[in-house]
């Protein structure tokens, strides 16, 4: 089972970027670039890599997160079918790794795996303060095409205290100021 021509399980992204296995189809985003705002990708597995090779643009299958720090996070489809169809575990999930920086000898794990719907925050990305949330906002399962998975990163910061409020009065009004939410003053008697 684990034979070099045998295994069909599924592939690191960071051991398949420090390889340049898919170099034409790697992505690679700073989400503290673009302000604080959404960025959106939408990626194929590893298995459909030959199969979208026409497309245009070219589908990412890795998604590198670059943090500027020692760390970094890497994001793929694990669609469960072609060199994917023996996983023991992600069947046709997105999957994301952290990696040391620098490569090539490097220690990855495995930080999460989610579906449709689902959402992971990596708290305080890249020491700035602010985390960055991970929405897998859609899984594409069209028997037709190469399935794709759509993957939303969003930079946790305010633009109006509406944006901080955590609904609950009695922990005080929670501010934004300077895009940075900040707790409020708890009242006094209140439960």
């Amino acid at each position: 089972m684990f034979a070099d021509d045998v295994a069909q399980m599924c592939f690191n992204g960071a051991k398949s970027w420090q390889l340049n296995w898919y170099d034409d189809r790697e992505l690679e985003l700073n989400p503290l670039a673009n302000g604080g705002g959404s960025q959106e990708v939408t990626m194929v597995g590893i298995a459909d890599y030959q199969r979208t090779a026409s497309y245009n643009p070219l589908p990412p299958v890795i998604t590198k997160l670059r943090t500027g720090t020692n760390k970094d996070f890497y994001l793929v489809f694990n669609r469960a079918t072609g060199a994917n169809a023996q996983n023991d575990e992600a069947d046709n999930l997105v999957t994301l790794v952290e990696a040391n920086n620098p490569m090539p000898q490097t220690v990855s794990s495995l930080k999460w795996y989610g579906g449709q719907g689902s959402s992971y925050v990596i708290g305080n990305f890249a020491n700035s303060g602010d985390d960055l949330i991970i929405d897998v906002v859609e899984i594409n399962d069209n028997d037709n095409d190469p399935w794709t998975a759509k993957v939303r990163f969003t930079l946790d910061t305010c633009t109006q205290n509406l944006d901080c409020d955590d609904g609950n009065d009695c922990n005080g009004a929670e501010t934004c100021s300077a895009g940075k939410c900040s707790p409020g003053i708890p009242l006094a008697n209140c439960w």
